[in-house]
């Protein structure tokens, strides 16, 4: 879980892609789909783009995922584990 769960998440996501000149860059908009993985110190890895749709998004979406602030580790049977996740990231073309 996202410290400060899903609306910190999407709080985080947004800001950062606010900021983001791939949009700009892209030849057009569309939906990035990001898997990663949440290791037992709460850091994002093994990052990658599932879905891609150009080139710049797909670069901003894993810039944005790496850089995400640590996350609550999972706990099975009260050991902390990796986790998968899965992200869409969608994009307006202006």
């Amino acid at each position: 879980e996202f410290t400060g769960g899903i609306r910190a998440w999407q709080k985080y996501l947004m800001g950062q892609l606010e900021k983001s000149n791939a949009p700009k860059l892209a030849a057009r908009g569309g939906r990035v789909m990001v898997n990663f993985t949440v290791d037992t110190l709460g850091r994002t890895t093994d990052i990658f783009i599932s879905q891609s749709v150009d080139y710049f998004l797909d670069e901003e979406a894993i810039k944005v995922i790496s850089k995400s602030p640590r996350w609550i580790p999972a706990i099975q049977h009260g050991r902390k584990v990796k986790a998968w996740r899965r992200q869409p990231i969608t994009f307006a073309y202006e």
